[in-house]
Order: C-alpha cells, then structure tokens, then sequence
C-alpha cells in the first residue's frame, strides 16, 4: 500500500513538472507571427474601394454621371452613379486588382471621357473633369412677313369743259438720265478646309491594339491601303490612337504607317496617361499619296 501511495505521489510530481516546464513564451510567440503574416500580406491580395469624384470645369459636381470599369477577358463591367456630391463608388475584387482597364465616364449634357489605367488602388485617379458639349445653334428668329402694299384710290377728275379751238401743243422732250455703269464685285473666295488627320497602311494589313502595346489583344485590323482616322496619342507621340472604316478604336505604331495631314502632334490630345514601351519598326514606310498620285 506504501508503494502504491509513492508511486502515485511520484506520478503527481512529475506532472507538477511538465506543467513548469511548458514554456511561457510559446503565446507571445505565436501573437508576433501572426502579426508578421499580416504585414507580409501583399495590399492588392484583399479587395479595396475606387473612390471617384467627378466635376465640371467650373468645379461644380456632375450628378448622375455613369463611371464604368471594362477589364478584357471574362469579366463584368464595374459601375457606379455619381451622387449629389459628384461621388462614385466602386468595388474592385482581387481577381481583377492589376489588370489593365478602360475608364468610361459619360453624362448628360457633357462629352464622354475616356481612360486606360492599371486597376491598383495607388494608380487610380481621384477626380476626373468633364467638358460641358457645345449648344447647338438656335434656328432663326422668325419669318419676315410681308407688308402689303396699300392700293391708292384715285379722285376721278371732272371732264374738261368744251373749248371751241383745240390748239395742239407739241410736248416738250423729257431728259433720261443715263445710270453709271456699276462695277460687279468679285466673288469671295471661300476658305480651304483642312486635312483630315490620317494613318494609312502602305504596306500590308496590321492590328489595331486595345492598349498601346503589342502584347495586348487586337481589336481589330487596318486593311491594306486602308486608312483611319487619327484622334489621340500617347505623352511623346510612341503610339497614336485611331479609329478604323468599321468604327473600331485603338492603337498603332506611327512608324508603322503614312501619316497625312498632321502638321504638329502637338494638336493632339494625350489620350494615354499610363506608360508605355516605345518599338521601332523594321520597315521603312513611303509617304502617302496625295490626290493627285504624287508623292
């Protein structure tokens, strides 16, 4: 029974000290690796909100705006409508956050805008500002109404009374003035329209991209011998953005082409913000053809 009872007292102690040699240290350790983990976390693995205000070019803000999101490939639209404030909110999943998109904004009353930009929460733009579109000109005030002309009642004269001789008189000759000859003004001439700006493929077809970078998806193509209208360009002119005959929109290299009608590009609105890869084209391109065939 002696045994026994020493046996279990021994038992006890020895899980008296197992408990003391647990180590204290062991939760401290465990807090400070979860907060590691947490801070190792990469900020575009989480979802984040696109907070964007729009205005006018008086600051006033554009209420009812519709801001859009369009990333290519199988992905929804993102879209939000602006509140009284010029406010729109819109949430970007982790699926999307990175990948390129093109920013839509369009109003009532206002010309659209239009943007690529890289879905990250510091690249994102915070107000955008939209042109208010030109009045179309009012119609004429009113018709000109014609005044009759008033018909003149004459007084009937009285009959002459009999004269018992009528001497004829000889009416004397009446002068005619002879007008001035009137020089004719010579016709004004009128002004000379300007050249549409335009790109044109000389050498064979070539893609239209949706972004300025030959890595991204075609849109569309440029035939051979076609032309498309040019409507933007990048920072230093790497690209310029076109708009083909079928009414596809995007980017082709203007080395790539012959370009007519372009002056100064400083004309052009930049119509990329991000940025860009500049390529050099491995064939030389003629300059296009005026309308009468020569060079």
């Amino acid at each position: 029974m002696e045994f026994i009872l020493s046996w279990r007292q021994l038992a006890g102690e020895e899980v008296i000290m197992k408990r003391r040699c647990w180590p204290r240290w062991l939760p401290y350790a465990a807090s400070a690796l979860w907060l590691l983990l947490a801070a190792c976390t990469p900020a575009n693995s989480r979802d984040y909100i696109f907070r964007v205000r729009v205005i006018d070019t008086a600051g006033q803000p554009v209420e009812q705006a519709r801001v859009e999101l369009a990333v290519k490939g199988n992905f929804a639209v993102l879209s939000d409508v602006t509140v009284s404030n010029g406010y729109a909110i819109i949430e970007i999943d982790n699926p999307r956050q990175g990948k390129l998109a093109r920013l839509t904004v369009s109003a009532s009353g206002y010309e659209p805008y239009s943007q690529y930009v890289t879905l990250l929460e510091e690249d994102l733009p915070a107000q955008i500002v939209l042109e208010k579109t030109a009045p179309a000109e009012l119609a004429g005030a009113g018709s000109n109404k014609e005044t009759p002309t008033p018909t003149a009642t004459g007084t009937p004269f009285p009959s002459p009374l009999p004269s018992p001789t009528a001497v004829p008189t000889t009416p004397s000759p009446v002068p005619t003035n002879t007008l001035a000859p009137t020089s004719t003004p010579s016709p004004t001439p009128l002004p000379t329209a300007a050249p549409t700006p335009k790109a044109q493929a000389v050498l064979r077809p070539l893609y239209v991209y949706a972004a300025p970078d030959i890595d991204e998806q075609a849109v569309g193509t440029l035939a051979f011998q076609a032309s498309a209208v040019i409507v933007g360009r990048t920072a230093n002119t790497e690209w310029i953005e076109v708009i083909t005959p079928q009414g596809k929109r995007g980017w082709l290299l203007p080395c790539s082409v012959a370009i007519s009608g372009v002056t100064d590009w400083s004309i052009f609105p930049v119509t990329w913000q991000g940025a860009v890869i500049a390529y050099r084209c491995s064939d030389t391109i003629p300059p296009a053809l005026d309308s009468s065939g020569k060079p």
